[in-house]
Parts: C-alpha cells; structure tokens; sequence
C-alpha cells in the first residue's frame, strides 16, 4: 500500500490532497477463488453480493466488541483495542454501488493501517513579509509505503440513510 498526503497552508486557507494505492497478487488472488466458501449472498437493486470465507482462516476467531447501541455497532465510534491486531475503521461517503462504498470504506481503514504503522512527514514553513504585509506558507506531506500480510475486514455497516459505509479492518502485529 502507497498512501500520500499533502497539505499547504497559506495563513488560514488550508488546500489538501491525497492519493492512496493498493496492489495485490493478482496470481494469489485468482488461486484462492476456487478454495473460498460461499456463506450467504443477498441481492438488492444494485446487484448480487456474497460473503465468502477462506477455510482455514477463522476471522470469527478475532475478537472484538460485536455490540450494538440501537442498531449502530459500538466499533463504528470507537476504534476496538484487538490483541495482537492494529485496529482501524473506514469510512466512505454513498457511492453509485454498495459494493463500491464497502471498498472506498475498506481502503479508507488500510490507509488508517498504514500511517499507524509507518509515516514520514515532511514539513516545509516559509515566511514572506514585503511592505503590502506578511504571509505564512507551510506544506506538509506525509508518505507512508509498506507491505502488510493479512490484512481482514471483519465486519461492515451502513447507516440507516445509507450516506455513509464502515468498515472495521485489522492487521495481525509484525512478529
């Protein structure tokens, strides 16, 4: 995973910008499509959406708060202390299909990940005074690239006005 961000400030306007990235294995990916078990799918108006599992690998095994407080998940505002994971929770803004809410949510989570592991930040300040005043310029950027093995999202949800999607994400610790 690539993530950069980048923020100039000019006295108190503040631009942003990131870019964040993910690959993959593809040849991994396409060898485990025959070994994943199909635990339920559902359809909606947007389309077909199943969840699978890989035997082998008990996610359910992972302990976290499955609570809820009228119908909200308690993880969704509060990020879960896992032991032996790095927690994170994504959050996406309603896309055209649910099935690309879920994966800007889940990108949004590793991004977290990510920066909770390794970030380097550059700061750059400039001062600049002329007889018309002074202005203060800072830019920031912040690079954060690594490799992460094992990388889950254990549980999803969308708010009941379906503006937004979350996605609880987990990382096993670097051993």
């Amino acid at each position: 995973a690539y993530s950069e961000f980048y923020t100039h400030k000019i006295n108190s306007t503040v631009l942003t910008a990131g870019n964040f990235d993910v690959s993959w294995d593809n040849d991994l990916a396409e060898s485990l499509i025959d070994r994943l078990d199909i635990c339920s799918y559902w359809q909606d108006t947007y389309g077909t959406y199943i969840r699978v599992k890989l035997p082998g690998h008990q996610m359910s095994d992972i302990p976290y708060n499955k609570k809820s407080k009228a119908g909200r998940p308690l993880w969704v505002d509060s990020i879960p202390s896992i032991p032996g994971f790095i927690a994170s929770v994504g959050i996406s803004e309603q896309k055209a299909y649910i099935a690309e809410s879920f994966t800007a949510a889940d990108y949004d989570a590793l991004e977290k990940i990510t920066k909770q592991i390794s970030v380097d930040v550059y700061c750059r300040t400039k001062n600049l005074n002329n007889s018309a005043g002074s202005v203060s310029i800072r830019d920031n950027v912040e690079i954060s690239e690594l490799e992460i093995n094992g990388f889950y999202v254990i549980d999803r949800w969308r708010s009941p006005d379906r503006r937004q999607s979350y996605s609880l994400a987990v990382a096993r610790y670097a051993e």
